[in-house]
């Protein structure tokens, strides 16, 4: 396997345009063969590790909050249905409690039926927040020595 100035070497050669050039290539093997690039590993891995870490947790941020979103969106779907259900089976309870019971009677346990299903549908959504914030993925830190 040739190295990398005799690969120059032959390209010189071969090349009308740099042969007319006359690149220094001894003065050049030279030059790259004496100079040396102190590298702090260490240091270059935890700036790579912190700019990594911040940009994943960036781009998973950005994919849970769309599928927060979906999840949501799905969650709503139903929505008017659950609503138009209810709005019917409390116009029945209500026919049926008006045909036994006097009318502020009857009044009183729809309202109070109502009042349970508004706060068991509130509940139900309002759950979702805190759901999705005990799943929410979290990233932990690294520790590089």
């Amino acid at each position: 396997m040739s190295s990398g100035i005799e690969r120059l070497q032959r390209h010189v050669d071969e090349c009308d345009s740099c042969r007319q050039e006359g690149l220094p290539i001894q003065q050049i093997d030279t030059l790259l063969g004496s100079s040396r690039v102190d590298i702090d590993a260490a240091s270059l891995s935890r700036q790579a590790l912190s700019v990594g870490q911040t940009a994943l947790q960036a781009i998973v941020l950005r994919r849970f909050r769309r599928q927060v979103a979906v999840v949501v969106m799905l969650a709503l779907v139903p929505l008017p249905f659950v609503l138009l259900y209810d709005a019917v089976l409390l116009r029945l309870l209500h026919t049926a409690a008006s045909s036994l019971l006097s009318g502020t009677m009857a009044n009183y346990i729809i309202f109070m039926h109502a009042s349970l299903l508004l706060f068991l549908f509130a509940a139900s959504y309002a759950a979702i927040p805190v759901l999705v914030a005990r799943t929410m993925p979290r990233l932990t830190t690294l520790r590089v020595s």
